[in-house]
């Protein structure tokens, strides 16, 4: 090994497209015109198996299952660098659990403390949003905080990501007076293609902005700049059926769609390119 190998963990709830990026990624991977490519074969697959499988037949594939594997892609980067990419695998559950038990287990522990950069997934078309006094009146408000309502209190979506990566961040030993260099955090807007009211050209972290203000005021104001990117991700291209197949799959296979949304806003179908830049920056 010339450099030594970079462990990236990727980070996100139920139904957020982990499952479809694994297998796509995989398919990306071994192709020549990426970022990233194989450079050997992979002692297992086997988390990709299911995905892949579902993609080649056009249709679309389950979640992943509750047991954690990790896989071990060596890959290379531009240049000759030559990396093991160490892909944790588990099911989306485990961050819900995380945030209601307000504890890691130790295999959770132990992903995060040899973690060199985070891949935080988030699917915008899911977020929920609350109103508040920029978007009703005030008395309004004050009506319903005088009701039973007032007792049902629920986080915002938001909320539970900033005291995620805060619990994350705590258990890597990792303080924010000062800016965050590593571990290095790309945030990946996932289903970019069923995100409404999107304009051709719109830059992912403007997106999240607008629709994230608060999530985004704490990326922004904790990690160095350099150190943090946003992108858009279709791991698709389009919504498959999970029984009817898709032609275009069948005829050209799952390799051919997809496509990313750089910082700069233009796509690509390079979908190796958010974890390119996620070892980037933890390089």
């Amino acid at each position: 090994m010339t450099n030594k190998a970079k462990s990236v963990l990727l980070i996100g709830g139920s139904a957020v497209g982990k499952t479809h990026y694994g297998g796509q990624l995989l398919c990306r991977l071994q192709q020549r015109d990426c970022r990233l490519r194989m450079r050997g074969a992979a002692e297992s697959l086997a988390p990709f198996e299911e995905v892949l499988h579902c993609l080649c037949k056009g249709i679309t594939a389950g979640h992943t299952s509750a047991s954690y594997q990790s896989v071990i892609l060596p890959v290379e980067l531009a240049g000759d660098r030559e990396v093991d990419l160490i892909w944790p695998d588990y099911s989306g559950e485990q961050i819900k659990e995380i945030l209601e038990q307000r504890r890691l287990s130790l295999s959770w522990r132990q992903r995060l403390l040899e973690s060199d950069g985070w891949i935080f997934f988030i699917r915008l078309d899911q977020i929920r949003s609350y109103e508040d006094i920029l978007s009703r009146p005030t008395r309004d408000l004050q009506a319903r905080s005088s009701s039973a309502e007032a007792t049902d209190f629920h986080w915002s979506d938001q909320a539970k990501f900033i005291e995620l990566l805060q619990f994350f961040l705590f258990a890597k030993g990792v303080g924010t007076a000062m800016r965050v260099h590593l571990p290095a955090l790309c945030i990946v807007l996932s289903c970019w293609d069923e995100i409404s009211s999107v304009k051709e050209g719109t830059q992912p972290h403007e997106l999240m902005k607008d629709r994230m203000p608060l999530f985004s005021d704490y990326i922004s104001s904790n990690w160095i700049s350099g150190q943090c990117c946003v992108f858009g991700l279709s791991s698709l291209g389009k919504r498959l059926d999970k029984e009817k197949p898709d032609e275009g799959y069948l005829a050209r296979g799952p390799e051919e769609f997809g496509y990313v949304i750089q910082p700069d806003g233009t796509p690509s179908t390079d979908l190796t390119l958010p974890v390119f830049k996620t070892i980037d920056m933890a390089s």
